[in-house]
């Protein structure tokens, strides 16, 4: 067996890549106003949210038209039947 050789640098830092990975987190929940799951990827140590689907806006367009569903006073229409045999 031989040693490697003492000329070459070892480096045991982690690759940027990786870095940015381990501080993130990866959440979802379900929004009640919107009736979607949310998908969220947060900072660790900020607790910013990085990146989210759906976004902002969707959310918003989903609560607005939920809520105008759930108004809707609409009385069950009775399907039509054929009453002559």
């Amino acid at each position: 067996m031989t040693a490697g050789d003492p000329g070459t640098a070892i480096r045991n830092d982690v690759p940027s890549q990786v870095e940015s990975e381990i501080f993130m987190s990866h959440q979802a929940y379900y929004d009640r106003a919107a009736a979607a799951m949310v998908f969220q990827v947060v900072n660790r140590h900020t607790d910013e949210v990085v990146d989210q689907y759906p976004d902002e806006a969707v959310l918003r367009r989903r609560a607005y038209f939920h809520t105008l569903d759930l108004q809707k006073e609409e009385t069950p229409r009775v399907p039509p039947t054929d009453r002559i045999a």
